[in-house]
């Protein structure tokens, strides 16, 4: 819903307790001790002596670090309530003075953006590093997005109370995710590396209200974002804050398509992509082409070879990794040149891999450093950083001859070769302590750093003049990635069913990014990471669930893991033929998913959606998503499963047929369906433009339980 500026501050009058115009209206409450302000009748901000608006205060906050693993240190050594206030307005703004003794803060309220309500601090006393705004909140209240979110979907869950507060910190998503598992418990005895229910690729400072408000703050500070009381929302930002944004809607699709048009909607995707599988291999040129051979064999519809190792292998303790100096290594990718040319005029593109890191020692890391252009630490030499054993720095993104260096490198050694894209892989790592040519430290370009990762490779795409033909996609994000990246993916998810760190977790992610503007995202089909010492190896189970799940998502692409001669894989002997079902599944589906993905880019509502975004009133969940507005998809989660429940939104005027069987249901009730390996439970809606693309996908359906076990 755009409105302009005009239509809220700029009739702004006094009206007895009430100041307020069209849409926004700042009321005075409790004898003038208090006041409400609120937006189309919703209300917002409210501010009382004994639960002020805003809290300031003092404290000591550590950024520890270990390949990419934050483990914050918060200590708050004062808190001051500002209850007494005071406000003058003109007919644009307001200033809003609340102060306790000494200690005071100017806020301005005003309009810009078509954002009917925008916060900020005019001025205020200095004396103090650390803030806390307040929100209003009901009791029955849902929060949705704060970026990608692995574990919840509703932040404001009440399972377990401290699992309410979400901090905004860019960093490793983390091994399992669970600190109760063995899985993470061993990967933080022997490298940090164990991940938490917050911890994320991309944290995002914004949410929306099942009330229909959204709250997004544009700074690049350290924050977090409290849910856990049951009047308020609590908003805590570290530093100099910036400005917060408020906005109303009519409902929650309306919501999400204003925010993504304020943070950056994603360009469309190129037809190339979406018609069929972009397969992981590595190993060579030779392995590469016996793959692309073999999947043909068996009718694979295949768009894309995605070969990350193309600048060569190092080994690791953690499995092989590639070799981090962004040049075609000739002795491990013989006669690349020539296969990329032979199969772009077969059809398929080929992909690689790339981040903006460097390996000491390696060619474009002594180019670099000796042109100045990597990160420096506090004696100003090069900061050597570690990913687990890897030895690498960081490009600095802020030197703009190191930024024009780095796009150049791109250019020559990717586009100018002939590759349809790559992985723009990581973008969490930077220290606090860095020193950046812009004269910022670590801490401050922290949460930025993905940013301008993303703008350097969309800037490099855009002069090439490749933009709708190139795609590059990124798991780490924050404010405004959107504007830059062409698709994002969920990141390194564990190869089991687990809840906190497995298959399932994809959805959260994608789910909560769809609520945060991101509306185009995917992941590795089968996850990424192995660990066959503790017996975390994928099953023909796990990656035919997880495949048959990605033919109702944007993109269909395979990763071989870190490990991956521990892997079943979708070329093992056992899996190949059900593999192939289900890319032709995703394959018959080209034209509804152009249809779905050119409205991510038109009006900004997401291509994996939860249903409550298209249904409201239905419960907000992860365990089902729309893949556009025609198809309902409850995906499997766990092993061993022979049938699932099914809950279909209340319609009228239409019904859900399931997929498979061609079966009719009313909505508004729960179904049991059958739900064999190859088979999810998917249902179409009777009315659907597309009808017929889904009835030929029964055709290539069939039951693979015998590979079970």
């Amino acid at each position: 819903m755009t409105r302009s500026v005009q239509q809220y501050l700029y009739l702004l009058v006094l009206l007895g307790n009430s100041v307020g115009t069209c849409g926004l209206l700042f009321n005075v409450t409790d004898n003038g001790q208090g006041f409400v302000v609120s937006i189309n009748n919703i209300q917002l901000l409210e501010h009382t002596k004994s639960s002020p608006l805003l809290f300031v205060g003092l404290g000591l906050t550590l950024f520890p670090e270990d390949s990419g693993n934050f483990f914050i240190e918060d200590y708050t050594s004062a808190r001051i309530p500002l209850a007494d206030y005071n406000i003058t307005c003109d007919q644009t703004s307001c200033v809003l003075r609340l102060s306790a003794g000494e200690t005071w803060v100017s806020l301005l309220l005003k309009s810009e953006r078509s954002q009917p309500l925008v916060l900020s601090i005019q001025d205020s006393s200095h004396d103090f590093d650390r803030t806390w705004l307040r929100v209003k909140a009901a009791t029955n209240e849902e929060i949705y997005g704060g970026g990608e979110q692995f574990s919840y979907f509703n932040l404001r869950h009440r399972e377990e109370n401290k699992e309410n507060v979400f901090p905004i910190w860019v960093r490793e998503q983390g091994v399992g995710r669970n600190k109760s598992t063995m899985t993470t418990f061993m990967a933080d005895i022997q490298s940090r590396a164990g991940g938490d229910y917050h911890t994320t690729y991309f944290p995002q400072p914004s949410f929306i209200s099942s009330r229909h408000f959204y709250v997004h703050y544009d700074g690049f500070n350290y924050a977090e974002l409290d849910f856990s009381h049951e009047d308020f929302h609590e908003i805590y930002v570290l530093g100099e804050i910036s400005r917060f944004y408020f906005n109303t809607g009519d409902n929650l699709q309306e919501l999400v398509s204003d925010l993504t048009s304020f943070l950056g909607k994603l360009p469309e995707l190129p037809d190339w992509i979406m018609r069929g599988a972009v397969l992981g291999v590595q190993g060579g040129t030779q392995v590469m082409l016996d793959r692309y051979n073999y999947a043909k064999s068996f009718g694979i519809p295949v768009a894309s070879l995605w070969i990350q190792d193309w600048s060569g292998k190092v080994e690791m303790p953690f499995g092989k990794r590639v070799n981090w100096d962004w040049t075609w290594d000739p002795s491990w990718y013989p006669g690349l040149d020539s296969a990329v040319r032979n199969l772009t005029l077969d059809g398929v593109k080929v992909m690689v891999y790339i981040n903006p890191y460097l390996r000491e020692g390696g060619h474009l890391y002594t180019e670099a450093a000796s042109k100045g252009y990597l990160v420096k630490n506090s004696t100003g030499g090069v900061y050597l950083q570690r990913s687990v054993t890897l030895v690498f720095a960081s490009v600095d993104l802020t030197n703009p001859s190191a930024f024009s260096w780095y796009k150049n490198v791109i250019k020559t050694n990717m586009i100018d070769f002939g590759f349809g894209g790559w992985m723009a892989d990581f973008g969490e790592y930077l220290p606090v302590d860095a020193k950046l040519f812009d004269g910022r430290t670590g801490l401050e370009a922290h949460n930025e750093w993905p940013v301008l990762w993303a703008r350097l490779n969309r800037e490099t795409v855009e002069e090439s003049g490749k933009l709708g033909d190139v795609v590059f996609f990124m798991r780490a994000g924050f404010s405004g990635v959107s504007n830059f990246t062409t698709l994002m993916w969920n990141g390194d998810q564990n190869v089991d069913f687990s809840l906190a760190d497995g298959v399932r977790s994809t959805m959260y992610g994608s789910l909560s990014m769809a609520m945060s503007g991101v509306g185009l995202s995917h992941f590795d089909i089968g996850g990424y990471t192995t660990v066959s010492q503790l017996g975390l190896v994928r099953s023909a189970e796990l990656l035919l669930r997880s495949a048959e799940m990605a033919v109702f998502t944007p993109i269909f692409r395979t990763h071989e893991g870190n490990q991956p001669e521990a892997n079943v894989q979708w070329y093992s002997n056992t899996t190949t033929a059900a593999f192939a079902r289900l890319a032709r599944q995703f394959a018959l589906l080209k034209d509804y998913r152009k249809s779905v993905v050119a409205q991510v880019s038109r009006v900004g509502i997401p291509a994996m959606r939860p249903v409550c975004l298209e249904y409201e009133g239905t419960p907000a969940t992860a365990t089902q998503y729309l893949f556009g507005p025609d198809l309902l998809v409850t995906p499997v989660y766990t092993e061993n499963v022979k049938d699932i429940l099914v809950s279909l939104p209340l319609t009228k005027g239409y019904t859900w047929i399931h997929i498979w069987s061609g079966t009719a249901y009313q909505g508004g009730q729960t179904v049991n369906v059958a739900a064999p390996l190859g088979e999810p439970a998917v249902f179409y809606r009777s009315d659907s433009a597309y009808s017929s693309s889904f009835e030929k996908l029964r055709a290539e359906s069939s039951e693979v339980n015998s590979i079970i076990g």
